[in-house]
């Protein structure tokens, strides 16, 4: 599940939002990295469940790990990495004008885009049998 949400939010955000480009402040990076915090609490519960000797004592063990991540992995994306931030200056640029001299873009290089992009343009090419 995450993994297609985090599809279907990157999808939107290069190819429709992202069209003119700000990126002077970290509040996308900042987001993503606060919705990492569910999938990895999920394993760390499937690790803490396995303590404990009965079934409620390795429940409560994989309740606590999970929301022990959770609040330790929320307080370290808050307090402990704005301490690793280089201050940067804001480039305000636009799509066009990048794209003028970066030849590299998503539409070229994800396997995927390009695949679809040669389908459209390749020639239908119909079997004829031989008599």
């Amino acid at each position: 599940f995450f993994a297609c949400l985090t599809y279907v939010l990157n999808r939107v955000r290069i190819l429709r939002w992202q069209t003119q480009v700000f990126f002077s402040t970290t509040m996308l990076n900042k987001c993503e990295s606060y919705l990492w915090a569910m999938p990895l609490g999920v394993l760390a519960a499937a690790f803490g469940s396995n303590f404990g000797f009965r079934t409620s004592s390795h429940f409560a063990f994989g309740l606590f790990s999970f929301f022990g991540h959770v609040g330790m992995h929320c307080a370290f994306v808050r307090y402990l990495l704005p301490t690793f931030k280089t201050p940067r200056r804001p480039c305000i640029e636009t799509y066009q004008e990048v794209a003028s001299r970066v030849v590299a873009n998503y539409r070229n290089t994800n396997p995927v885009e390009v695949l679809k992009d040669n389908l459209k343009t390749a020639p239908v090419q119909l079997h004829v049998p031989s008599p």
